[in-house]
């Protein structure tokens, strides 16, 4: 299914949905949707036709759900979990924050990723999905709204991932959502003093947390684009 799928993908982007929806197997209808999106954006580097398929496969699984929502609940919650994956992977490859080589992120992807960034969210929260997965979707949801340039919500949301985190004792992303927090108010003002301090205390305590050096490249990644 989805070498025939990515055939398609290279002369008529639209015959390849075309195809996948008509497989007339839902599981394996998304899970070719998410590969595909993957395969587009990390091996063909072609972000347009990944943001096609994601919203094309969003939109599939979130169909799916409802159409199971009364004879298969459980079958429902598992598309919609498909949906939710969908948007957070395309909230993330529509980030330049990553400065992901081959990639080129126009304001239209942007947009697009903020929307995403808003599903995933509403998603994680529709299926009671717990404190780890919220710190996520507010820190996706913070990303976009700091790319997009709306910083007073990208702070806020930077806020809730970290006391998602605290709530999910995970020290690490509490300490890079705070991190974000601080570049957020320096990608403002470049010579806030306490923003910077507060960025500096996060690195020292990074320093000695399991996949603490990649998420101090993490930061001084994004701080180093945005600014």
């Amino acid at each position: 299914m989805l070498e025939k799928a990515s055939d398609l993908l290279s002369s008529d982007t639209f015959a390849a949905i075309d195809y996948l929806n008509k497989r007339g197997n839902p599981k394996a209808t998304i899970d070719s949707y998410g590969k595909s999106v993957n395969k587009l954006y990390w091996k063909k580097k072609h972000l347009p036709n990944a943001i096609i398929m994601a919203v094309a496969g969003i939109q599939y699984a979130m169909l799916e759900a409802h159409a199971h929502q009364t004879t298969n609940p459980q079958l429902a919650a598992e598309f919609l979990g498909d949906a939710k994956a969908m948007a957070y992977d395309l909230a993330s490859f529509t980030w330049p924050g990553w400065n992901e080589p081959g990639i080129v992120i126009n304001q239209t992807d942007k947009h697009i990723g903020l929307e995403a960034a808003k599903t995933n969210l509403r998603l994680a929260k529709e299926l009671s999905r717990g404190d780890l997965p919220l710190c996520r979707a507010y820190w996706i949801l913070g990303a976009q709204y700091l790319s997009n340039g709306a910083k007073d919500k990208a702070r806020q949301a930077f806020d809730q991932s970290a006391d998602y985190a605290r709530q999910a004792q995970e020290k690490g992303e509490e300490l890079l959502a705070t991190g974000y927090s601080a570049i957020t108010t320096l990608v403002a003002d470049s010579t806030n003093d306490a923003a910077k301090n507060r960025l500096a205390e996060v690195n020292a305590e990074l320093e000695g947390l399991e996949n603490g050096k990649d998420f101090i490249a993490q930061l001084a990644t994004a701080l180093k684009v945005f600014s």
